[in-house]
């Protein structure tokens, strides 16, 4: 679909409004929709995040705040400049910070270690037995083709394994 606009490219953006119980629809480009000032709402998420974590870094105590002589080890980050920005320059940041980050992880998330995506009812509890004949059940379903049960056993598994390495 062409642009509704100038007519002249591809419309990559779809806008729906709704009014006295009529839709509209229009189609646009991108060099329209920014012409007309339309922006992206997602665009400015990682900034919005740098900000909300600058933020809990400046509410720290001073004393939480000082200056540590520390770099990652892959992008050379130091740690002053994270606390700056707010921002990590990349994945091997969460190693080379990660006795620095545990209190500000654990003011954001409640936690500073990752208990898992499932909430505690959904959790599931068992023994290594039952992961033993869950296994073989998981082979018997790949065996059949039969992956959805498949993925479901898997993940029985590691929430059994997850637990039980928890509670050890």
């Amino acid at each position: 679909m062409m642009c509704e606009i100038c007519g002249a490219r591809k419309a990559s953006i779809k806008f729906t409004q709704i009014a006295n119980a009529k839709k509209k629809e229009l189609h646009i480009c991108k060099v329209c929709a920014e012409e007309k000032g339309y922006t992206d709402p997602l665009a400015s998420f990682p900034k919005l995040l740098g900000d909300l974590i600058l933020g809990i870094i400046a509410a720290l105590p001073a004393t939480k705040r000082e200056k540590i002589d520390l770099k990652c080890s892959d992008c050379q980050l130091s740690w002053n400049d994270f606390q700056e920005r707010g921002l990590l320059g990349c994945s091997a940041c969460y190693d080379s910070f990660a006795e620095q980050m545990q209190p500000l992880l654990r003011r954001l998330h409640g936690s500073a270690k990752h208990i898992g995506n499932r909430p505690p009812h959904r959790r599931i509890d068992g023994t290594k037995n039952e992961i033993i004949r869950l296994k073989s059940e998981l082979e018997r379903a790949i065996k059949i083709e039969n992956f959805e049960q498949a993925a479901q056993l898997r993940d029985k598994i590691r929430d059994i394994e997850a637990n039980i390495e928890k509670q050890t």
